[in-house]
């Protein structure tokens, strides 16, 4: 069901941006429930 929500755009998690220095506490976060939506990474410049 949830894979037919996103494919007919009834579900848009947030989308957290965060850097290659951020993804362990990212990690932290989401290992502890916290973490809201998606976490993605971009390669800093």
């Amino acid at each position: 069901m949830f894979y037919e929500l996103m494919r007919a755009s009834q579900l848009n998690p947030p989308m957290n941006l965060i850097s290659q220095a951020e993804i362990p506490e990212a990690n932290e976060k989401l290992r502890k429930g916290g973490g809201v939506g998606r976490f993605i990474a971009h390669q800093d410049a």
